[in-house]
């Protein structure tokens, strides 16, 4: 290309999270790329992935909108957008629903503006129903999102949707006129980092090793885990569970392995960096999440070659097939998830194909492929 594409990024922080691991695996592809010029732009200086941006070109500018249909708007935003005026980007790419107003408040002039929708936003793009009326947080999450359509509609906003169920999401709360503006790009990932080429299969003999990978907050809910692995261990079963992640339920889930007498097969080991490892050494992904399934953290296990065992959750039914890639379970039924479990512990040779077709699903989500798709969307976006 003649001229380089000048992209900019707006993230609230680089903390543990499936949008912050997206942003990076996308900006270490950027940086193979000669043709692009890119910036990451973060409002807080904290940072749980230093590992993974050598050579990111990434500032630090607090800043902040907050909304108010009482009083005054709380708008800190002038740093931030001396910065992007200096850049001039084509692109102005935000994530989480911070950056939307701080990105927005005051637009480039020419620039294109892409949304990246990680989920339901909180669900702040809700329709209006007479329940609005009669909550206060409905009611002024209904105002905002009247304002913010109306900051899209300025300037010819576009928007990429992680999963089917997210574009649906959106397509059912937003007006006409923008549906065609959203495109689906499936998560991604690093493929060759998590890749394994020794896949070691549960045996019956040998201690299992199952592991869990997520953020420790309700919607995740590891807790229906010791459920399940305190079933295994009454029924005998020599078997361990590495739950790798931080947050808010940290204590309450140390306390509930503690009670549940799982201290010697249930570990909970906090943030780390070297996941690929676990998911390497493992022989099941355990996944329990309610919010949905085809996420960062999968991606990484299915390029391990990893069989799971998983929730339904509430999305994402269109990537995976029950019985082929792993087992979903509907429902919070532990007896039905520890049949699986045992299904797969039994029949190493259907681990073993589950591990080969995730494989092969995985490769199609590397990151490669997915910033030819990204970037395919900047082209038509640019004005």
């Amino acid at each position: 290309m003649d001229k380089k594409i000048k992209i900019l990024h707006v993230i609230p922080n680089l903390r543990k999270g499936g949008a912050e691991r997206l942003v990076l695996s996308i900006f270490n592809r950027f940086k193979q790329l000669d043709y692009v010029e890119a910036k990451l732009v973060i409002f807080e200086n904290a940072n749980d992935y230093s590992f993974l941006c050598d050579g990111l070109d990434i500032t630090v500018i607090p800043s902040k909108v907050v909304p108010s249909i009482t009083k005054k708007w709380d708008i800190d935003t002038a740093a931030f957008d001396k910065f992007v005026k200096e850049f001039n980007p084509d692109i102005i790419h935000t994530h989480l629903l911070e950056t939307e107003w701080v990105a927005r408040i005051n637009p480039l002039p020419g620039a294109a503006y892409i949304s990246h929708m990680h989920s339901e936003q909180y669900g702040m793009f809700d329709n209006f129903t007479l329940a609005t009326l009669f909550s206060k947080k409905k009611l002024i999450d209904f105002i905002d999102k009247r304002k913010l359509l109306k900051m899209y509609d300025r300037m010819d906003n576009k928007f990429i949707s992680i999963s089917s169920f997210i574009t649906e999401y959106f397509e059912e709360r937003f007006p006409q006129k923008f549906k065609n503006n959203i495109y689906t790009i499936y998560n991604s990932i690093e493929y060759g980092r998590f890749k394994n080429d020794s896949y070691t299969p549960p045996d019956a003999s040998k201690t299992i090793k199952c592991v869990c990978v997520a953020r420790l907050i309700y919607y995740k809910n590891q807790q229906f885990l010791i459920g399940v692995f305190k079933l295994l261990k009454e029924k005998g079963l020599n078997i361990t569970l590495d739950i790798i992640g931080n947050g808010p339920d940290m204590e309450m889930l140390k306390q509930k392995i503690a009670n549940a007498g799982l201290t010697d097969m249930v570990f909970l080991h906090g943030s780390i960096n070297n996941v690929e490892d676990y998911l390497k050494n493992a022989n099941i992904f355990t996944y329990s999440a309610i919010d949905g399934l085809f996420g960062i953290s999968l991606l990484e296990a299915l390029a391990a070659g990893l069989p799971f065992v998983a929730l339904k959750g509430r999305a994402d039914g269109d990537r995976l097939v029950d019985g082929v890639n792993g087992f979903i379970v509907e429902g919070e039924d532990t007896e039905q998830y520890v049949a699986k479990m045992l299904e797969l512990i039994n029949n190493p040779a259907l681990a073993i194909s589950m591990g080969k077709m995730n494989d092969a699903l995985a490769k199609q989500h590397d990151i490669v492929a997915y910033t030819d798709d990204l970037i395919n969307v900047y082209k038509k976006s640019i004005k």
